[in-house]
């Protein structure tokens, strides 16, 4: 089961609607990945959540922390995440185990192609907090090959 606090939506107030960024956002043919990066406390939480509130888009939040830092960890608690998530969509995510640890890029690639299916296609998941895993370079190694 995954912890509540990992999946938890972040229900900002009342949030003055930053339209040129949600225009930049919209803009162009779907993408697969967008980076919103800035100092802690400069309202990048809100600001996606404020533009996928306004959109009515479906999300899914994942929060990282400590026990993201190992790539079974991480991987256990996303599916889990993503199961639950996948709104009565068949989600038949692989299980990490030992044997992918020398193939992780290439795991996470079907993983996220097999996440890509379980959710719907309006779908976004977010990676909240990443500040509680920046020095995991395996983390950023599997994300640019999910997106790849």
């Amino acid at each position: 089961m995954v912890p509540p606090a990992k999946i938890t939506v972040p229900r900002p107030g009342p949030v003055h609607p930053r339209e040129r960024l949600f225009r930049l956002l919209d803009r162009g043919d779907p993408v697969r990945l967008i980076w919103v990066s800035g100092p802690a406390g400069s309202g990048k939480t809100t600001a996606v959540a404020g533009y996928l509130q306004a959109r009515r888009g479906r999300q899914l939040w994942y929060q990282l922390d400590a026990r993201d830092l190992d790539p079974a960890g991480f991987f256990y608690y996303l599916r889990t995440a993503l199961q639950a998530g996948a709104a009565g969509r068949r989600a038949t995510l692989p299980l990490f185990t030992p044997e992918y640890a020398l193939g992780l890029p290439a795991f996470a690639r079907n993983f996220f192609e097999a996440a890509g299916n379980a959710l719907a296609p309006e779908a976004v998941l977010v990676f909240d907090d990443w500040q509680e895993v920046r020095d995991a370079a395996w983390l950023v190694e599997c994300l640019l090959a999910a997106t790849a």
